[in-house]
């Protein structure tokens, strides 16, 4: 956990759902929102795992940074971290990482 973490407000666990819920929901993707223990988050096809130390453990900011990650691979369909990784996921980023509306 980073102990800096609260100074800048940490991620709910609702908050991460509605985030993600959102943003999977909004490109018109499927998939789910799901939590796992293990660390790293990962896309297990058709949904992300994400993983619960996020969960107040981190700022907002890197929580929503993973989470459009995995969403990443997901609008792709496979895990791999190529060109088409980072492009969609910089669009993404662009795109959804100024929404504070849950975060």
């Amino acid at each position: 956990m980073n102990p800096l973490a609260h100074n800048m407000g940490n991620a709910t666990k609702e908050e991460l759902e509605t985030f993600g819920n959102f943003v999977i929901n909004d490109l018109g993707i499927e998939g789910g929102f799901l939590w796992t223990p293990a660390s790293p988050s990962i896309m297990i096809f058709p949904n992300i795992l994400i993983r619960e130390s996020l969960i107040g453990g981190c700022y907002k900011w890197e929580a929503k940074e993973e989470v459009l990650h995995e969403i990443s691979h997901l609008k792709i369909g496979e895990g791999g971290h190529g060109k088409e990784f980072y492009a969609i996921f910089g669009e993404l980023v662009s795109k959804y990482m100024h929404l504070d509306k849950w975060l």
